[in-house]
């Protein structure tokens, strides 16, 4: 892969980011000729004032004999190597230089697509550039950031201004242990009469901008420009003040903002407005008037399937239990192996002697007769009620009929057949058929479910509690996103993946109470010319979670972008898919 070196050019005039140039060249010709690579208007400023030569491995800088001279660092030089970050003056302007590495990777439209250039920008960078730069305005808040090896800890609005710490202590707002903070803790805002003081120590690093002027924490220390109290400096953080502190990998970034409000650009096309008025009441008219012509059997037909169909699924999953034929008492088998005998004999006697058994004479109903047939009604006849039943009464329909038919046999009561088998019913578990000529419903007792004679009522026994849930691991990804507007997309999805936990927070705060809670949003915001986020909207949902959409849209609109190139603005939509995972 081939590489080439890419200059970036932060350009300030009075202290005042103006604008940021990128230049992929050897030579950048710097002046106030109108056809120079960096234009600069200024009355000081030559027509070609001075060069930027890339050398090999090495930048250098070249003043062309301009009148006013050429700075690195506030030296005049007449030729001079740069390194990254090295301030370059030119007149009233100050050019803040830095190098990045290009290499080549494929095009949107796959292998053999045209070539193109990724910027590799740290954050650090991205940080520097934004927290440097004066705040138009400001409500008193205090922005802060800390960055440990260029990765994002904390970006976070203090409303109103707190103290803040860093270190390992519970109530330090920046959560880290580092050998480099001296006793676990320090405190690097400090809340005064409500208003909130820098505190420096030995060692910081950086740089401090208070107006237009700018000078590292030492020589702030050394010149008087803060206040020594003990081992710390004081040095107030007003509107004009912006701080970058490096403690060795920590870097931390302080200024004055305000809480971001709602502005969202609209053009106003009035035209365009009424006839998209005139549509969406033409729309909701005709949704009315097709509710009015619905009738009114519609509902209670969907209803009356919808019982159809949980009575038939409720038939599938209770089986009424085989029951097992009972073994006959001990009595009731010797009385009967006795009339057996008996019987033979009758039959030895009648086969002797045809002509002496009386033909009219009635058959005599025995005890033994008797109890034979109980015992068949007891153990058949009740089944075959049951099935003339049919699915429809044994779920709830009227069983009236069929319990008069058991009571004709004379096993039903609420101390017969019921009572031997279930609690006032036909059944093992506590429920079933129900007693003196009641309905037949579904039960649940202390067991699997059965047929019982009440309604309903919770799974007991050795049945775990459909409740029972595991914790849900919440994922949150993302999908390609559209972009209008001078910035580059992969600054935009770097910014946006920075702030990815707080999207994640968001959801996950819904999903504890909301288990099965997924879907994807789109959030529509603008950026507008001086990075800040103006305004978002929510452009669709699957989510339907209003407190998601709330908190994801508050905390777009704590975000900041680099400047769109021209000042514009720049307007994106970008999904975020929300599973819960397992």
């Amino acid at each position: 892969m081939s590489e080439s070196r890419l200059l970036i050019f932060e350009i300030y005039r009075d202290g005042t980011h103006e604008r940021t140039e990128r230049l992929e060249q050897d030579v950048v010709k710097i002046g106030s000729h109108a056809k120079s690579h960096l234009f600069l208007d200024d009355v000081n400023v030559s027509r070609v004032h001075a060069v930027v030569e890339v050398t090999g491995d090495d930048v250098f800088v070249i003043d062309l004999g301009s009148g006013k001279g050429t700075t690195v660092g506030g030296q005049r030089v007449n030729k001079q190597k740069l390194s990254h970050g090295d301030r370059i003056g030119v007149g009233g302007y100050e050019l803040v230089i830095r190098f990045h590495e290009v290499g080549e990777r494929s095009g949107a439209g796959g292998a053999g697509g045209d070539a193109q250039t990724a910027v590799v920008e740290t954050d650090d960078e991205i940080y520097t550039r934004r927290f440097l730069r004066r705040a138009e305005n400001s409500d008193g808040s205090v922005e802060a950031a800390m960055l440990f090896r260029d990765l994002v800890i904390v970006d976070d609005l203090y409303q109103p201004p707190t103290t803040l710490k860093v270190g390992s202590g519970a109530d330090c707002q920046f959560q880290i242990e580092s050998e480099l903070i001296p006793g676990g803790e320090i405190t690097l805002i400090e809340v005064s009469s409500g208003e909130p003081v820098l505190l420096l120590r030995e060692g910081m690093e950086g740089e401090l901008w208070v107006g237009d002027n700018h000078f590292t924490p030492a020589e702030a220390m050394a010149s008087g420009r803060a206040t020594q109290a003990g081992a710390v400096w004081k040095l107030a953080l007003t509107r004009e003040t912006r701080a970058r502190i490096v403690m060795g990998e920590l870097v931390f970034f302080f200024r004055r903002s305000e809480v971001p409000k709602f502005v969202f650009p609209i053009k106003r096309d009035w035209r365009a407005a009424g006839l998209a008025l005139a549509v969406s009441t033409l729309i909701q008219g005709g949704l009315i008037l097709v509710s009015l012509l619905m009738p009114p059997e519609v509902g209670e037909l969907a209803m009356e399937r919808e019982a159809q169909l949980n009575r038939y699924v409720q038939m599938l999953l209770v089986k009424p239990e085989e029951k097992k034929p009972e073994e006959k008492p001990e009595w009731l088998k010797e009385k009967q192996e006795a009339d057996k005998k008996a019987d033979k004999g009758a039959e030895k006697a009648d086969k002797s002697k045809p002509e002496d058994k009386p033909k009219d004479k009635p058959e005599e109903v025995t005890e033994l007769a008797r109890a034979e047939a109980r015992d068949e009604a007891m153990n058949r006849g009740a089944v075959d009620v049951l099935n003339q039943l049919g699915p429809s009464n044994v779920f709830g329909g009227d069983a009236a009929a069929g319990v008069a038919e058991l009571e004709a046999i004379g096993g039903v009561s609420d101390t017969g057949l019921g009572q031997s088998y279930g609690q006032g019913g036909l059944g093992k578990f506590g429920g079933g058929l129900a007693g003196a000529g009641g309905r037949l419903s579904t039960g649940v007792g202390g067991g699997p479910i059965g047929v019982g004679r009440s309604g309903g009522g919770n799974v007991g026994g050795n049945l775990r509690s459909v409740s029972d849930r595991k914790a849900r691991t919440p994922v949150v990804s993302t999908q390609p996103f559209t972009l209008s507007g001078a910035l580059d997309m992969d600054i935009v999805r770097r910014v946006i993946t920075e702030h990815r936990r707080e999207i994640v927070a968001c959801y996950e705060t819904e999903l504890q109470k909301l288990p099965d809670l997924q879907g994807r949003i789109d959030v529509e915001f603008v950026i507008g010319p001086d990075g800040a986020v103006g305004g978002t909207k929510l452009k669709a949902s699957t989510l339907k979670n209003d407190a998601v959409h709330a908190c994801v849209q508050r905390r777009v609109r704590q975000w900041r972008f680099p400047e769109p190139r021209g000042g514009g603005t720049v307007r994106v939509s970008y999904p975020w898919i929300f599973t819960a995972g397992g």
